[in-house]
């Protein structure tokens, strides 16, 4: 009976513990695209000269967010 009870609170912990890793993700996610979205739609009009560093751990944050900005800038464009 204490192996079930250990076991239970031991997979609530987990529960928690990924819930707040997903959490703590969508947040930085949120915050990065609140930086490069902008960015990426300017460069779609103009040449920009100075940009902000981009760490490595970004790196595919960025291609998702560079992907799904030029298909909207795409989309926009064909409904023209």
């Amino acid at each position: 009976m204490y192996f079930v009870f250990i076991s239970i609170i031991a997979i609530l912990s987990y529960t928690v513990f990924l819930r707040l890793m997903l959490m703590q993700h969508k947040r930085i996610k949120r915050q990065f695209d609140l930086l490069w979205r902008p960015i990426l739609l300017a460069s779609t009009m103009q040449l920009l000269q100075q940009l902000p560093k981009l760490k490595r751990t970004y790196h595919a944050h960025f291609l998702q967010l560079w992907n799904s900005v030029y298909e909207e800038v795409g989309e926009q464009a064909r409904a023209r």
